[in-house]
C-alpha cells in the first residue's frame, strides 16, 4: 500500500520513462568500412577510363558480336575456332614438301645432314669461302707486275678511269683503219715487177699455193690459234669459227691488218678483238 503524506492525501509514485537501446549488427571481418572522399574519387576515375565493350572484343577479353544472343554467343565462338581449324588444315595439306624447299632455297639443309648440324655447317661452309678469298686477296699480283704482262692497260693520268676503255677503244679502231687504208693503197704486181722489187712471174696465180714463205705461215698460224681461243672461250660460234678460218686462209684484207698490227705492237689482246669483231660482221 501506499503510504499517505502527512497532508493527509496519499501520492502516488511517477513511473520514469525507460531508455530505448538500437543494437548494432556486427557484420563480422568481411564488412567494408564505409568509403572516404578519396576512395569515392579514385573510384569514380577508375569507372570514366574504363574501356568500352568494342575495347574488350577487340581485345579478345569478351566474345561475341552486336546482334548475337548471349545464349548463341558460346555456339559462335565454336563455330569460328572450327572455321579456323579447317583454314589451317588446309594451308598444311597445300604447303610444299621438304625437297621442294630445298630445291627452292628456301630450305638450306641436306638431306645428309641432321637439322642441328646445319647452321653450323652453313658457318663452316662461309668460314671456308672467307679464307679462300683471303688467301687469294692476298696472293694476288701487283699492278704494275699486271700491266708488264699486258693483262692490266697502263691507264693515262690525264685520262678519266672511266674514259680509258673507250680511249684504248679508239685507238685500235684508228690503228686498224690506217692499216686498211695503207692496203688499199699498196701497189699492185705489176708495179712492184716494174720497179724490180720482184721478179716477173714470183706472184703468179699458182705461186702463193706452190710456196708460202715462213712468216706467212707464221701469221696463218698464229691466226688460226687465235680463232680456235675465241672460239674456246665461247665468244663465237662453231659456224662463226668455220668462216673465220676460211677468212684467214683466203687473206682477208680484215685479217691480214689485224696480223700486221700485232707484228708491229705485239698487243695480243687487239688482235684478237679484231679478229672477233671480224667473225661477228661476216656472220
Amino acid at each position: 500500500m501506499a503510504k499517505k503524506s502527512k497532508g493527509g492525501k496519499s501520492k502516488t509514485p511517477t513511473s520514469t520513462p525507460t531508455p530505448t537501446f538500437i543494437k548494432k549488427v556486427d557484420g563480422g571481418p568481411d564488412q567494408e568500412p564505409p568509403a572516404t572522399d578519396e576512395q569515392a574519387t579514385a573510384l569514380a576515375h577508375r569507372l570514366e577510363s574504363r574501356p568500352d565493350v568494342q575495347e574488350l572484343r577487340d581485345l579478345d577479353i569478351i566474345h561475341g558480336g552486336d546482334g548475337v544472343a548471349p545464349s548463341l554467343q558460346a555456339t559462335q565462338e565454336k563455330l569460328q575456332r572450327q572455321i579456323n581449324s579447317d583454314k589451317v588444315h588446309q594451308h598444311l595439306t597445300k604447303r610444299p614438301s621438304v625437297e621442294e624447299l630445298r630445291t627452292t632455297g628456301v630450305l638450306e639443309t641436306s638431306a645428309e645432314l641432321a637439322p642441328s648440324l646445319t647452321a653450323t655447317a652453313k658457318k663452316l661452309e662461309r668460314n671456308l669461302v672467307q679464307n679462300q678469298v683471303s688467301h687469294l686477296l692476298e696472293s694476288r699480283p701487283e699492278k704494275d707486275e699486271l700491266v708488264s704482262h699486258n693483262i692490266l692497260e697502263d691507264q693515262d693520268a690525264a685520262v678519266a678511269p672511266v674514259l680509258q676503255g673507250a680511249k684504248h677503244q679508239l685507238e685500235r679502231q684508228l690503228k686498224a683503219d690506217q692499216i686498211a687504208r695503207q692496203l688499199r693503197h699498196r701497189p699492185s704486181v705489176t708495179e712492184l715487177e716494174e720497179k724490180g722489187i720482184i721478179d716477173e712471174g714470183e706472184l703468179g696465180e699458182d705461186g702463193p699455193q706452190k710456196k708460202r714463205s715462213l712468216s706467212q705461215r707464221a701469221r696463218y698460224a698464229l691466226a688460226l690459234k687465235a680463232a680456235s681461243r675465241i672460239a674456246a672461250d665461247k665468244l663465237i660460234s662453231a659456224e662463226e669459227k668455220a668462216r673465220l678460218k676460211d677468212l684467214i686462209l683466203s687473206d682477208d684484207e680484215k685479217v691480214v691488218a689485224a696480223l700486221e698490227c700485232y707484228e708491229l705492237d705485239e698487243d695480243i689482246e687487239e688482235m684478237l678483238d679484231t679478229l672477233y669483231r671480224v667473225a661477228k660482221v661476216s656472220a
